[in-house]
């Protein structure tokens, strides 16, 4: 809706606080407004997602630094020759 093509100077007071309320609830309804305790939520889950994330990522980095160490272990060791 074009908001160039309301009459404005025909609305008055009522009608402006009208074109207010109408606009504030579609924005609601379409997500555009949220509760603040809906947006607490979302950060309080982004953040325990952030955590587990890098919780994930430190495991990961010592399971390789386990695995090179094994690697190493098992390159160093002499190959052994099957008999002739």
């Amino acid at each position: 809706m074009d908001v160039s093509l309301l009459p404005w100077s025909t609305l008055g007071p009522s009608g402006l606080l009208l074109a207010i309320v109408a606009w504030l609830v579609r924005a609601f309804l379409t997500g555009q407004i949220v509760p603040r305790s809906a947006l607490l939520d979302a950060h309080i889950e982004r953040d325990r997602w952030r955590d587990a994330a890098l919780a994930a990522i430190r495991q990961n980095n010592e399971l390789l630094t386990g695995v090179r160490v094994t690697r190493d272990v098992l390159r160093a060791l002499p190959e052994l020759v099957e008999p002739t």
